[in-house]
């Protein structure tokens, strides 16, 4: 049976055969010129393209569907190189080494029958809706930016497979360049029995580390995915566009470093001064020197994160620390704000001289409380740290 495909600009739908003739020749006898009587000859099929030998391992080999054995590969490049590895063992067709003698007895006859549904642009369609298993940042969207894989196999003697795999497929998708923060996931479309509703999910599909392409597709990217079922796949990344950081103008690169500089000098300036007074050593001056000590530290961090932005964008973890220093730093500001209003009202209703001693508990406050929420917030939602508005 001659395998079938359809391709246009948009989707490719095909059926490909799978069988131990196809992959390791079949005998034929015919008629020769020059001989009258039939000729037995084996015929060796070119596997190079169809057989991956790497995947899934450990002496196992694989048929890389599409095939493309039957039609011009270069009429749709869009969906070239992407394609799913389905392990021979799981058709129930032998592996059979280079140095190995079989024979269609140790082969056997097991066909599979492997159909599939290539759409180009189907994700775009498909509404976003996503699992609890999806990661995704606060103020970053989503996008599948893969074509939609979808794959079915029929066995001749198990029929159609629709249970959870024991030896997992692979998939590989060619994409385009993507960034270093595009977090690329592979996922499946699960749909409700009851509600009829779908999302895409993670469940039963590893991601594998995103790989430079070679050759003629040096400028792209494959994702390799590695399934325990059969479905409709894809590969979701964040949305690119968050990925564009506009350009400020001069106009507003000169106000903002000024500013900025500006303030930092006249924060130091005020440490300075806080510091140099004698005579008024307070626990008021002390309120005040830890006041300008945090707004100096938050406005150079700042600073510093602004003029590194295009590194800190693609580099995950500096972000992360830059942007849990500003969370805590803004907290040690208004809570040193906060312990000051307290000391006023405290110097103003006690009896006491509440302006010289220990301060022991404000510097608890001003410096321990907004560890205690950052910690909370790294150790709950620490994903959330690092992403392009914070």
């Amino acid at each position: 049976m001659s395998p079938k495909c359809k391709a246009d600009s948009y989707d490719v739908f095909g059926m490909d055969t799978v069988s131990s003739d196809e992959l390791y020749g079949y005998s034929q006898s015919g008629f020769v010129v020059g001989h009258d009587d039939r000729v037995d000859h084996v015929i060796i099929p070119e596997t190079s393209t169809l057989v991956d030998k790497q995947y899934p391992g450990q002496g196992k080999a694989s048929v890389i569907v599409p095939k493309y054995n039957n039609y011009l590969k270069n009429q749709q490049i869009w969906v070239h190189d992407t394609n799913i590895r389905i392990p021979l063992q799981l058709i129930n067709i032998p592996d059979v080494n280079i140095d190995e003698t079989s024979t269609s007895g140790t082969l056997g006859n097991t066909r599979a029958v492997v159909s599939y549904v290539i759409f180009r642009s189907l994700g775009t369609l498909l509404p976003e809706t996503y699992g609890s298993d999806v990661e995704q940042r606060w103020g970053v969207g989503l996008a599948v930016r893969s074509p939609v894989f979808t794959v079915a196999v029929h066995t001749s003697q198990n029929g159609l497979i629709q249970e959870k795999l024991g030896i997992q497929v692979r998939l590989r998708f060619r994409l385009g360049h993507i960034g270093k923060r595009a977090n690329p996931q592979c996922v499946t479309w699960v749909t409700n029995e009851k509600s009829g509703e779908g999302v895409w999910t993670r469940e039963g599909c590893f991601t594998s580390g995103p790989e430079p392409g070679f050759g003629e597709y040096a400028n792209d990217t494959f994702i390799n995915c590695t399934c325990n079922h059969l479905s409709s796949f894809a590969v979701i990344l964040n949305d690119a566009e968050a990925e564009f950081l506009a350009e400020p103008s001069i106009a507003e690169d000169v106000t903002t470093y000024t500013g900025l500089i500006l303030s930092l000098v006249l924060l130091l300036l005020a440490f300075i001064a806080f510091c140099v007074l004698r005579g008024a050593q307070t626990n008021s001056n002390t309120i005040h020197k830890n006041l300008t000590a945090c707004l100096f530290l938050v406005q150079l961090v700042f600073l510093a994160a602004l003029k590194l932005r295009h590194i800190l964008v693609q580099q995950e973890f500096p972000c992360k620390l830059v942007a849990i220093g500003l969370h805590y730093f803004w907290l040690c500001v208004f809570t040193w704000l906060l312990i000051e209003g307290v000391h006023l009202y405290r110097m103003l209703t006690e009896m006491r001289d509440v302006n010289h001693g220990q301060m022991r508990f404000y510097y608890s406050c001003g410096y321990g409380l907004p560890a205690i929420i950052v910690g909370l917030s790294v150790g709950v939602r620490a994903d959330q740290y690092g992403n392009y508005f914070l």
